[in-house]
């Protein structure tokens, strides 16, 4: 799959349903993707999502690894709210 930009918007569809069926294990994969090419939304995103065991495992060493990621840049957990 090819990151596109939409990732975290095409993340949270899947996240909420919206637009398309709710399926949690691809909004992880699509946050994921978008997280791995740099994107700080989909590090916020991805984070909550592994701390809260949703859409897969619950991990929240790996949790704090990306919140600390897109927190390095420049995304404020405000920011989402």
């Amino acid at each position: 799959m090819v990151y596109d930009g939409h990732g975290p918007a095409f993340g949270r569809c899947d996240l909420v349903g919206v637009g398309v069926a709710k399926y949690e294990p691809r909004a992880v994969e699509l946050f994921k993707l978008a997280a791995e090419q740099g994107n700080p939304e989909a590090q916020y995103h991805l984070g909550l999502m592994l701390e809260h065991g949703i859409g897969g495992r619950q991990d929240r060493i790996e949790a704090q690894k990306y919140f600390q990621i897109a927190e390095a840049h420049g995304f404020k957990k405000h920011q989402d709210q």
